[in-house]
């Protein structure tokens, strides 16, 4: 049984090595944005991405990750109520940006999935909850690029996120581009 598990992880990795060798890091990049998700007050979150382009022009995918979290203290009655809600997120996208004039301006529109670690914590008269909940979510996406030389950028986009809580956010950040 070992054998067959060492034999397929083997197959596995040529098989990822293989595919990855058509593939070029493009970029790798910071983002803050508003986070607005449903039922819970706005929030700021922060996230990072790294870029790969393919063989297809004006084609790409981000692998990514995401933190938003939003906490609440409340006096209730002469007792402190406080909750806090999290979401930590990985996820893989796919971009297309539209043809553009060279460094200028360069919208794009995208999807993708994500692994969301949602968790939601309440304390009131010192007992505690905690609830923990794993859940894959899907987003769609659209910006544009702003290139202030040939290997740093700006961005600027709008994300809808379907997961429980679904939540929009408006996101900025900086990209650095890998020379080839």
């Amino acid at each position: 049984m070992s054998r067959i598990i060492y034999a397929t992880s083997i197959l596995v990795l040529v098989c990822a090595f293989s595919a990855f060798a058509s593939v070029d890091f493009t970029h790798g990049g910071i983002r803050a944005g508003y986070v607005m998700p449903n039922d819970i007050d706005n929030t700021v979150g922060f996230g990072a991405e790294v870029g790969f382009g393919l063989p297809v022009p004006n084609l790409s995918f981000n692998l990514e990750g995401g933190y938003w979290s939003k906490s609440y203290e409340e006096d209730l009655l002469g007792t402190t109520w406080e909750a806090k809600f999290t979401d930590l997120n990985f996820g893989l996208s796919g971009k297309y940006e539209m043809p553009a004039v060279p460094n200028t301006f360069h919208p794009y529109l995208g999807a993708g999935i994500g692994y969301h670690m949602l968790t939601a914590e309440s304390e009131i008269l010192g007992m505690s909850v905690s609830v923990d909940d794993n859940k894959f979510g899907a987003h769609f996406f659209g910006g544009f690029r702003v290139p202030f030389n040939p290997i740093v950028s700006a961005f600027v986009e709008a994300r809808y996120t379907v997961v429980d809580p679904d939540y929009f956010g408006v996101w900025g950040g900086i990209n650095y581009g890998f020379a080839k």
